[in-house]
């Protein structure tokens, strides 16, 4: 089997140091976001369940910042 030959052109990186400290950064700023996205769905099927077997049962998730 023939490989088909790409146009992809790939430059050399100046300082790979820095491109490893960006990835490191958007991959915890990713991993962040992902965290927090989870959080809220589990708080919220949690105060839907509460709330769905006590209707007196409400959770207050207000964060004072």
């Amino acid at each position: 089997m023939l490989l088909a030959k790409s146009n992809v052109v790939f430059q050399p990186i100046e300082n790979p140091s820095d491109n490893a400290v960006e990835f490191a950064r958007r991959r915890l700023q990713l991993g962040e976001n992902l965290y927090y996205k989870v959080l809220e769905k589990i708080l919220v099927s949690e105060q839907q369940r509460l709330s769905a077997a006590d209707g007196s049962k409400t959770f207050d998730f207000s964060v004072g910042f």
